[in-house]
């Protein structure tokens, strides 16, 4: 199976999960939150991030951050890393914490940066998500589209992350004086199923 994207970008904004291995509990109590806060404080310091809003639930956390440098899959690598660390051995455990890979969307920020953290702290918007990883309008993805084209020859970025953003049904709607040919163009394109 194909690895997600991952796009990094200075001045990137992102929705980063992780989640407990097996979904099983990362913070077992409220010593493991505030460890895992300190943390978090660290590596946006060493790493020159900016934290907008964060959520830490007992088997995964949510964090909405900026990073001034292109260094996300860095300073992730270290956040879990260390916590990984520092819960196994204050639980006297072995293994992996985290279940595989960290999730980081591209969020374009003027856009999608209060909704997102309202859903970081509360709870829906993920209708909005292209591609596997944008929550951004169309001009914004297009825009970053050229990053996505420079990497598409890697054999390890899935088909769908690569595909530029799909014309809505009403382009297809507009150009087709038949339904049953809009349909079908649309379906051709790939971003469709004939449902």
């Amino acid at each position: 199976m194909a690895r997600p994207l991952r796009l990094e970008l200075a001045g990137g904004l992102y929705h980063v999960t992780s989640r407990g291995n097996r979904r099983e509990a990362i913070y077992e109590d409220d010593d493991d939150r505030e460890a895992g806060l300190s943390l978090l404080g660290k590596v946006c310091n060493r790493f020159n991030w900016r934290c907008h809003a964060y959520c830490l639930m007992d088997n995964h956390y949510h964090i909405v951050l900026e990073t001034a440098e292109a260094n996300l899959s860095k300073g992730m690598s270290q956040l879990n890393g260390v916590y990984t660390q520092y819960y196994n051995r204050r639980h006297q455990r072995a293994g992996h914490v985290f279940q595989g890979r960290f999730k980081g969307i591209i969020v374009e920020q003027d856009a999608y940066l209060m909704e997102l953290s309202r859903y970081v702290v509360l709870p829906t918007i993920w209708s909005d998500l292209k591609n596997q990883v944008f929550l951004a309008s169309e001009k914004f993805i297009n825009d970053k589209q050229t990053l996505i084209d420079k990497k598409g020859t890697i054999n390890e970025v899935p088909r769908l992350q690569k595909r530029k953003s799909p014309k809505t049904l009403g382009f297809y709607e507009a150009k087709y004086n038949d339904p049953k040919k809009a349909i079908y163009n649309a379906y051709l394109s790939g971003a469709y199923t004939l449902k």
